[in-house]
């Protein structure tokens, strides 16, 4: 076929296509259709007129070529086009394969635009129409028209590479078009410059082609992109542009600049890519920080894993001499992290660069990098010593060779555990999944800094064959070193939480044997070592034997010096004295004495639990044992300190532990004890009372009652001292009775005896004549030539019941004898009292109510009179304790407004409770104006001696114990109150339900409520209401309430229901009865409403229970319980 042939096919083809564009690039499908083939075949027209074209050109002839090229270029301009317009789905499966395989397809954003099809296929066809049409006839080339519109298509759509080949493709480019191309080529080298990846000759091509100003402005607003990126490698590709365009353009000072920006960028990338951070500017030759890049090397190095020659060429690149890398890489290399101590290959790098290292340097580096060597890396810095000993002329060889010494040691010794520790693991057949155990290191450089420290830490009798070396380059003593392994082994055996070993004190004897230290000792060749160290092992050993046996090897060391001593003891100092002489020997038997006795107290305290302290005593026995040197004392105090204990839980024990001390004191047991009697009666027994009393509070001990506790507490010693004391020694009664006797009814003044005193000895001898009955009663009848020994005992029961009241006038400074006070009547003694004082002093009132208390005196008149002023002055603590007793007097029902005092003094511990856990003030008037007096005050707040007790656990301002202690005396008032028909028994039973309630609410609510058990209070006092249903529905509400169980113990406690019989019962045993089974049965049915199946199996009416339960259909969530 022929090139006109082919020519004339192309051009048909070509025309077809153009008067068919709509059809072809615009058809009307839906999203999801695909094109048909013969639509595929028309759009790829100008694919096939290209070929055609192709073929044509190659057989045509000389005439018909410049024809012939024209429409080639045309068309390759369509099929360009094409690209840029027809969809994925149309590309030629052949063309997809080869593009697969193509390196690069386009390094600018310039192919990416899309183009609509038909508008762009239209103007193309147009422009390639226009264009043969010129050339055919050359009249109508200076019609632009669609070659205009053509372009402004592409510029519009930033096709900026079509439109400057359509440009430059045309046959006549007009003037005008000029600033066109240029400005597209600038677009398009701004394009290629932000390309992903740069095109470099293309870019380096585009430049070129720009004026040269308008070239270097497009790169250097490239480069001030760049710097916001900080996109190195694109720098450093930028930098080899603006070279090449600058060795074009013959720019010598902007080819410079380009050079240093590719150098900077190049290094700039590196250190990026190893995560180097660095300052740019730093750089920059007009301001360049050499210390700044200096400071980079040590990173680089590192970060480029001790590649020395890329470090090289990064420091002579900015000019750094030679001798900073090679000492900043030795550094890394000594100092690299996390490197295995069988790795050497350090130390021929480090040989190679030595060379070039100045020694001034090399000296200055190696002494600052041995502290930062790992301690344990023994190889690395034994290197490091011989490189300094061997390489450089460092003047302190000795201490060099010194230090080489003793790494040498270390690693025999590492090797030695590492052994020991393999031989461990095949003889305990260890899992290899555990690996084998690693023996402790120990650091070289503590080892240097603190030797002593370190060694008593590591040191054993295993390794101490091997550590031994250690004395003569560490400067150490044998015995020091012998000092230490003591330490060590004091450490591991007897302190072994403070060695750090947990494993290894895991498996030692905790209470080991002197003998395991004895080895140690006898080595050591100085005696005051031997003592010092003898001396020391007793401190650190556990309270016991062993710490004995350690004192007693001190002490036969410093006695056997001290022969040897006494010849030499001009010459001797007195230090040495100290620590071996005579002075040694004191301190040592001191010790052992007082160890001796330690012991003995710590036996009699795990043999005898009733003589165990309190935590607060036990905290002050040292001053029991610092009494050593003066044994009468330390005896004394024994007796003060555990004698009360002893008494109250009968211990016998503790007189056998004295004797047994005073024989190791060497003092005589029973001399001291009679001395203690006669220091007991007097002690503490001379009292002056204020006559300014404070009011008085409720839970608040009275001054009084302190002081009558106190002598309570010295009667009971007395007591247990005394009556030991005629048990060692028999015939001493007599004398001692006689002497008590004496001194009770000793007329004379004398110092210290007071009436206090006297009673004390009153007490002690009438507990004598109990327990030494017949010997006593024996001595009145020979010595006292008494008939009736027994009314002799009544009269001294007498005589201390009238000291009591004497201790009174005699601190009161009433001027009454006890002569006067045996022989007066009582009554009339009274009203004397009441006459000679003002009626308004508490004293007088408690001195008055007790006399009428303890000799029966039932004058009403002044009993209203006495309790009345006590009232009015709220001694509400006073009262307490008289009405007491007081209720059981026949005449009590007589007294005017007697039930007034009995409900006042009954209601006052409650409502003080209660009043100080209200949120707001209120006055209590209004709540006490039918029983109280006119003129009283509101409850007071707590004293300051409450206040103190802050620490304590506390209701209502006070500790719970006194709380507890005065509602148990309240209940117990009630209880026996005679005056029952006439109170409101159920608001007792309120005010103690609302203070549960109160309590409940206090943030320490559950030790409260354990302490204080408000039910059952509230039970004992519903059990006493009179009225039997009114004491019925009090006592359910609480049932109800879920206290069910505190009804049930005091039902248990007090009623006859568990061992009733029918035929003894009356009427009211009747009523009683039937009202406590429905008290049971109410427990019974709240208990299985609550689920308390096991309270009620746990008492004595588990089978009732269980009978109940069965009747009720309940047996399964029982048997469940």
């Amino acid at each position: 076929m022929s090139a006109e042939t082919l020519k004339s096919i192309s051009l048909a083809i070509s025309l077809f296509t153009a008067s068919h564009i709509d059809d072809i690039y615009s058809p009307v499908r839906s999203h999801n259709q695909l094109p048909t083939s013969s639509q595929i075949a028309r759009m790829q027209a100008p694919s096939y007129s290209l070929e055609l074209l192709q073929y044509s050109i190659c057989v045509c002839d000389i005439d018909s070529f410049e024809e012939t090229f024209v429409l080639l270029k045309n068309a390759s301009l369509l099929n360009e086009m094409l690209h840029f317009t027809q969809p994925d789905t149309t590309s030629k499966p052949l063309e997809q394969d080869h593009l697969r395989w193509r390196i690069y397809n386009r390094w600018f954003r310039g192919d990416a635009c899309a183009l609509p099809s038909s508008e762009a296929m239209r103007l193309a066809t147009r422009f390639a129409i226009a264009e043969h049409k010129g050339l055919v006839n050359p009249e109508s080339r200076s019609d632009l028209i669609a070659s205009k519109r053509f372009v402004s298509f592409l510029v519009e759509n930033d096709a900026n590479l079509l439109s400057l080949q359509v440009l430059l493709s045309m046959q006549m480019l007009p003037e005008d078009a000029t600033s066109v191309v240029q400005a597209q080529v600038q677009k398009l080298i701004s394009t290629v410059f932000q390309s992903q990846d740069i095109d470099n000759h293309f870019a380096l091509g585009l430049m070129l082609t720009l004026e040269q100003v308008d070239a270097f402005n497009s790169f250097k607003r490239q480069i001030s992109r760049e710097n916001v990126a900080k996109d190195f490698n694109r720098f450093q590709q930028l930098a080899l542009i603006g070279s090449d365009a600058a060795r074009a353009w013959q720019q010598i000072a902007f080819l410079h600049q380009c050079a240093e920006l590719e150098g900077n960028a190049r290094w700039w990338h590196y250190l990026n890519l190893l995560g180097i951070e660095c300052d740019h500017k730093a750089f920059q030759s007009e301001r360049r920080d050499l210390a700044h890049i200096r400071r980079l090397v040590p990173a680089l190095i590192v970060k480029s894993n001790y590649d020395f020659y890329t470090v090289l060429e990064f420091t002579r690149h900015y000019q750094i001499d030679d001798n900073y890398p090679s000492l900043s890489y030795v550094e890394a290399l000594l100092l690299k992290k996390n490197a295995s101590p069988d790795d050497l290959e350090y130390q021929d790098k480090i040989a190679g660069v030595l060379e070039d290292i100045h020694e001034q340097h090399l000296v200055a580096l190696l002494l600052k990098s041995i502290p930062k060597i790992s301690g344990t890396d023994y190889n690395r810095l034994i290197f490091v010593f011989r490189v300094l000993l061997e390489n450089t002329s460092y003047p302190e060889k000795s201490e060099v060779e010194r230090r080489i010494e003793v790494l040498y040691i270390l690693k025999a010794h590492t090797a030695n555990q590492a052994r020991k520790a393999a031989t461990v693991d095949e003889i305990q057949d260890v899992d290899n999944s555990l690996g084998a155990a690693v023996p402790d290191q120990v650091s070289f450089h503590e080892l240097i800094a603190k030797p002593r420290k370190l060694l008593t830490q590591i040191l054993n009798q295993e390794n101490f064959g091997v550590l031994f070396d250690l004395a003569e380059p560490l400067r150490l003593q044998t015995d020091e070193l012998q000092m230490l392994l003591l330490k060590n082994m004091v450490q591991r055996y007897l302190r072994p939480g403070a060695s750090g070993h947990g494993n290894e004190s895991a498996s030692i004897d905790a209470s080991p044997q002197f003998e395991v230290f004895h080895e140690v000792l006898s080595r050591l060749t100085e005696t005051e070592n031997k003592v010092t160290a003898g001396e020391w092992l007793a401190e650190n050993f556990p309270f016991g034997e062993e710490k004995l046996k350690a004192l007693e090897f001190a002490l036969a060391s410093a006695s056997t010096d001290a022969v040897e001593a006494s010849e030499q003891k001009e010459e001797e100092s007195a230090e040495k004295q100290t620590f071996t002489g005579i002075e040694a020997q004191a301190r040592l038997t001191t010790k052992i004495l007082r160890l001796q006795l330690e012991l003995i107290l710590q036996k009699t305290m795990i043999e005898e639990r009733s003589l165990r302290e309190p935590a607060a005593s036990v905290r002050k026995k040292d001053d029991i044992l610092q009494l050593v040197t003066q044994p009468k004392e330390l005896f004394f105090e024994l007796y003060r300190r555990y004698s009360l204990l002893a008494y109250e839980h009968n211990s016998e024990r503790f007189h056998q532990v004295a004797n047994d001390i005073a024989a190791l004191l060497r003092v005589e047991s029973n001399t001291l004890r009679r001395e203690l009697v006669n220091e007991w009666l007097v002690k503490d027994a001379v009292f002056r009372i204020s006559n300014n009393e404070s009011d008085e509070c409720i839970f608040e001990p009275l001054e009084g009652e302190t002081l009558q506790r106190n002598d309570e507490d010295f009667i009971k010693r007395l007591i247990y001292v005394s009556v030991r004391y005629v048990q060692e020694s028999p015939s001493s009664i007599e004398e001692l009775f006689e002497a008590l006797i004496r001194f009770a009814k000793e007329v004379k003044p004398r110092a210290g005896v007071t009436f206090r005193a006297k009673l004390r000895a009153l007490r002690v001898a009438l507990r004598l004549s109990q327990v030494y009955q017949p010997t006593v009663i024996s001595i009145l009848r020979t010595k006292y030539q008494l008939k009736r020994p027994d009314g002799f005992i009544m009269e001294l029961f007498n005589y201390a019941r009238h000291c009591s009241h004497m201790i009174v006038f005699e601190e009161r400074r009433v001027p009454y004898d006890i002569t006067t006070l045996l022989k007066t009547d009582k009554d009339s003694l009274v009203r004397s009292l009441l006459r000679q004082y003002s009626v308004r002093t508490p004293w007088v009132l408690r001195c008055a109510s007790r006399l009428l208390l303890d000799f029966g005196v039932e004058s009403a008149d002044l009993w209203e009179a006495v309790l009345s002023n006590m009232m009015q002055l709220k001694m509400i603590r006073s009262l307490a304790s008289v009405l007491g007793p007081l209720s059981t007097r026949s005449f009590v029902r007589s007294l005017e407004d007697g039930n007034k005092i009995w409900e006042y003094v009954l209601l006052r511990p409650l409502l003080r409770l209660k009043h100080f856990h209200s949120t707001q003030f209120r006055e209590l008037d209004g709540g006490l104006s039918d029983f109280i007096p006119s003129g009283l005050t509101p409850i007071d707040a707590p004293s300051k001696s409450q206040a103190k007790e802050h620490e304590k656990l506390c209701f209502g301002g006070f500790p719970v114990e006194q709380v507890r202690d005065v509602l148990e005396n309240t209940v117990a008032l009630l209880q026996k109150c005679p005056f029952l028909d006439q109170m409101d028994v159920t608001a007792f039973v309120i005010h103690l339900r609302d203070l549960r309630s109160l309590a409940e609410e206090d943030e320490k609510a559950e030790p409260i409520l354990e302490s204080l058990d408000f039910y059952s209070f509230a039970v004992r006092c519903a059990m006493v209401i009179p009225k039997p249903l009114t004491r019925f529905e009090a006592l359910q509400r609480i049932i109800q309430a879920g206290a069910y169980m505190a009804v049930l113990r005091e039902l248990l406690d007090t009623s006859c229901f568990l061992n009733r019989e029918a035929d003894e019962t009356g009427d009211d045993d009747e009523k009683e009865f039937a009202e406590q089974f429905r008290l049971v049965q109410t427990i019974f049915e709240e208990a299985i409403k609550r689920g308390g199946y096991r309270d009620i199996l746990q008492t004595p009416f588990e089978q009732g229970f269980v009978e109940f339960v069965a009747a009720t259909g309940n047996i399964d969530r029982l048997l469940a319980a």
